[in-house]
């Protein structure tokens, strides 16, 4: 495998993959499981067709058009001087997603849209259902914190079985505010078999809602969780696409390709076919496709 895959490099017209198109920033804080909510997030971000880069709340923040602040943990998550910047971010155009695993975050109701009307210890897990996914079981929830919500300016995307809010979207100046009110992260990172057992619930659906309304820089957009798509510019007008099936079974991968980019040549893998406005490729288990698309 090793020197098939050798000259496989050596037959590339190119010498060396340029960086992969990075989709958003997670920010970390010194204060939670840094290590399990890093894996976590970047094991949803890749499920729901993301790239993620991170960074912690004390650096200087990147830019991005997707911020990350997951599983916020601690009385005192991030500085208030970082929070409020990531704030200026959304209200220029950003988009933010929040989860809260027992953490505070100030100012908060109004950024947000939705009044804390109690905060108080979880006393058995709750299910967690996402509104406008007929498709999607129930997740589970067994946070340590549960907030019940009132919505201010918000939209209800996800409730508790009682109906309380749990998954809300406002908008912030010029961007929005994704909220989750559990730390879904800090959770995943510690359930056996979270993102690949036969019966894993998709907690991925909730970052792809996210990928949905969020302005990115992709051109490429998939639909299975277990295969992973990076895009590699070339120039303005050239792009590599590497898709990888980390599964150990065969996987027919469909993607969309954005218009006016075009799929020009096939680097690995056969061509792809055609389901309607989308391309389909079998990808073998634990082995990738590699694309070159063209505008």
């Amino acid at each position: 495998e090793l020197a098939e895959f050798r000259k496989f490099i050596d037959r590339l017209a190119f010498d060396a993959l340029p960086p992969r198109v990075i989709d958003a920033v997670c920010i970390l804080s010194r204060n939670q499981d840094q290590w399990g909510v890093a894996y976590s997030s970047f094991v949803l971000a890749k499920q729901a067709g993301l790239d993620l880069e991170f960074q912690y709340e004390d650096r200087p923040l990147k830019e991005a058009p997707l911020y990350l602040l997951p599983a916020v943990s601690s009385h005192s998550p991030v500085s208030r001087r970082c929070w409020l910047q990531i704030l200026d971010r959304v209200r220029a155009g950003a988009t933010l997603y929040v989860s809260v695993h027992d953490g505070v975050l100030n100012p908060f109701g109004e950024a947000v849209g939705v009044e804390v009307q109690t905060r108080r210890r979880r006393s058995e897990p709750t299910d967690v259902l996402l509104d406008g996914l007929e498709n999607v079981p129930p997740l589970r929830t067994t946070g340590p914190v549960q907030l019940t919500l009132k919505p201010t300016s918000a939209e209800v995307l996800g409730r508790e079985a009682d109906g309380n809010p749990v998954f809300t979207e406002a908008r912030y100046g010029k961007g929005r505010i994704f909220f989750l009110a559990f730390g879904m992260e800090h959770e995943l990172a510690r359930t056996p078999g979270a993102f690949h057992a036969e019966d894993a619930k998709p907690y991925w659906q909730i970052y792809r809602v996210i990928a949905n309304r969020a302005t990115t820089r992709r051109i490429i957009s998939g639909s299975s969780p277990f295969i992973g798509i990076t895009e590699h510019p070339l120039d303005k007008k050239t792009r590599v696409i590497v898709l990888i099936n980390y599964s150990p079974k065969d996987v027919n991968a469909e993607f969309a390709v954005a218009s006016p980019w075009r799929l020009k040549s096939v680097l690995r893998g056969h061509r792809p076919g055609k389901a309607g406005d989308r391309l389909t490729a079998l990808i073998p288990a634990n082995d990738t496709a590699v694309l070159v698309v063209q505008r």
